[in-house]
Parts: C-alpha cells; sequence; structure tokens
C-alpha cells in the first residue's frame, strides 16, 4: 500500500513487483513468530540513497 510518493507500507501478504521485497520477507518472519502485523508496520523506499532518504523524512 502506498502511501505518499515513494513511501510504501510493507506486510506478510504484500505483493512484490519483483522478486526482491526484504520487507515482506521480515514481515513474513514477525508474522511466523506470532507477532500480529496489526501490530507493526515496515516501511519501505525506493533505492534512491541516503541524501534523497534524508530528505524525504526532514518534511
Amino acid at each position: 500500500m502506498w502511501l505518499e510518493q515513494d513511501v510504501a507500507a510493507v506486510r506478510p501478504d504484500t505483493r512484490a513487483r519483483g522478486r526482491h521485497l526484504p520487507e515482506r520477507t521480515l514481515a513474513q518472519w514477525l508474522d511466523r513468530q506470532g507477532l500480529p502485523s496489526t501490530m507493526y508496520t515496515l516501511y519501505t523506499f525506493p533505492r534512491a540513497g541516503v541524501e534523497r532518504l534524508r530528505a524525504h523524512t526532514a518534511r
């Protein structure tokens, strides 16, 4: 689910556009450990480099 441009919330059942979605793998692992996905949200950003992410979070 896209929250803003280039920011997505990832849950265990999030569909990947490709094979690479490590945040979903982590969400699935947390789910297998018994931590319900309602207790956490993982966010993912595009591969953009540290400076662009810092500028995005400084808003």
